[in-house]
């Protein structure tokens, strides 16, 4: 049997540029910055926090959340990239199916559908949503094996583009799991599409982003984030920005 390993690396490719990584968020820049700009990928390598998260009930005496990236950025973003796709859906909805990678991509797929919603006179009866494909596969890369917990009605998704949005990508093999399920029957004709939050591009090195990934929000070191959807033992997935956790 093929490994999840192997497998991930047949659906990816090598970089075409690993020697020039995308420029660098730091205190001395980010205020010059326009991160509603999608021409370029902003890079936080975790060499510069942006203070403590303050006022967070679920942490715990000897724990801290250091600011990744910044709340006023993230919502830049997410705005920007959220606001472009949602015109694309709503210019053709019948074509596109819409869910998220529990639980991790929920946060991401609730802000595509409030620009939905607000940019739709129908508000979110105008797309096919729901559409959640739900894979445990914490020891996949090791054993090969995985377990899926729920996955899109084929009726609903079958011929259509359908956008799963996703949290974090770090060993890629959610994103190939998703792939591979969606690829064999009762699937058929799906175009799968991720929306991506955060690429921990330094967790893959060598290997770029399948092909059915859309240019990730942010891109991150190798570092354990929490925050707009990644979480820490099911704690704080609605933080506002995205953060740093640390244990003492």
């Amino acid at each position: 049997m093929v490994s999840l390993t192997e497998r991930i690396i047949e659906r990816t490719k090598p970089e075409a540029i690993t020697s020039f990584p995308p420029p660098e968020v730091t205190l001395q820049n980010i205020t010059r910055l326009d991160f509603r700009n999608l021409n370029w990928l902003p890079y936080f390598s975790g060499e510069h926090l942006f203070g403590p998260v303050k006022n967070c009930p679920e942490l715990q005496p000897n724990e801290s959340l250091d600011i990744l990236i910044p709340e006023f950025a993230v919502r830049q973003r997410v705005e920007a990239v959220t606001g472009n796709l949602a015109k694309a859906i709503l210019a053709d909805p019948e074509k596109f199916s819409l869910g998220a990678i529990p639980k991790g991509g929920l946060w991401l797929y609730e802000q595509l559908m409030d620009k939905v919603e607000e940019t739709s006179p129908w508000g979110r009866k105008t797309v096919n949503a729901e559409n959640h494909l739900d894979i445990k596969s914490r020891h996949a890369t090791e054993t090969g094996e995985y377990q899926v917990l729920c996955s899109p009605d084929p009726e609903k998704v079958n011929g259509k583009t359908l956008i799963l949005c996703e949290g974090v990508a770090d060993t890629l093999q959610t994103i190939t799991i998703a792939q591979e399920v969606l690829s064999r029957p009762p699937y058929r004709e799906v175009n799968l599409k991720i929306l991506l939050l955060l690429d921990k591009a330094a967790a893959h090195p060598g290997l770029a982003l399948s092909e059915v990934v859309y240019p990730p929000l942010f891109s991150c070191g190798n570092i354990w984030v929490s925050g707009c959807g990644p979480d820490t033992n099911q704690r704080f997935r609605n933080l506002g920005c995205i953060a740093v956790y640390k244990k003492e």
